[in-house]
């Protein structure tokens, strides 16, 4: 017994020692360009434009992908571009994507394109977001890791339409204004858990 919980309290330190814990969360974040440089954008009048969806920090190789975007009534979704050939579903519906050639996780990658119609002519009101939002089936943002086929859960990063407070250095960090993903939690009894530490 006390040699388990000297392994675990060693094991605890080093977590939380600094550098040990991964450079990033995996996420998902939503660019108005395709360099992939603007997460912010002022409405423009009735016209079509493109959102980029691009996978950061996974740090894995990724066979599928799924998620949902919770687009705002500043601006309407025509269609998902560039999708890989296994695609069920849409963005403001939920989408499952599946690549035949897992795709580098640990660089940033274009997941797809959405086209939109701005459906405004000037911002009524200011900090809009545009959200990724967790598959309405499953009920998270994830990856599937390539090759063992394990789930990567992620958390979205929104874009942003007629910024104020989103842009400004004074309250940067303050606003979320999408909801919070689901943290995934595996059933495990008290055996199982002592195991880890044998």
């Amino acid at each position: 017994m006390k040699t388990a919980l000297s392994a675990f309290l060693c094991v605890s330190i080093l977590l939380l020692a600094p550098g040990a814990a991964p450079a990033g969360t995996p996420h998902l974040s939503i660019y108005f360009d395709a360099e992939h440089t603007q997460s912010s954008s002022d409405c423009h009048g009735y016209e079509i434009g493109y959102l980029y969806i691009v996978a950061e920090e996974f740090e894995v190789f990724i066979a599928g992908l799924e998620f949902a975007v919770d687009y705002p009534p500043e601006i309407l979704w025509i269609g998902d571009y560039d999708c890989p050939p296994v695609t069920i579903g849409n963005t403001p519906t939920g989408i499952s994507m599946a690549w035949a050639l897992p795709q580098n996780g640990f660089s940033p990658f274009q997941v797809l394109r959405a086209a939109i119609f701005w459906n405004c002519e000037w911002c009524i009101r200011g900090d809009i977001p545009i959200c990724i939002i967790a598959h309405p089936f499953s009920g998270y943002v994830r990856a599937t890791r390539f090759p063992d086929y394990d789930f990567v859960y992620a958390k979205g990063e929104p874009a942003w339409i007629c910024p104020m407070c989103a842009s400004s250095a004074m309250c940067a960090g303050t606003l979320d204004g999408c909801p919070d993903l689901p943290v995934p939690i595996e059933d495990m009894s008290w055996g199982k858990i002592k195991e880890l530490y044998r």
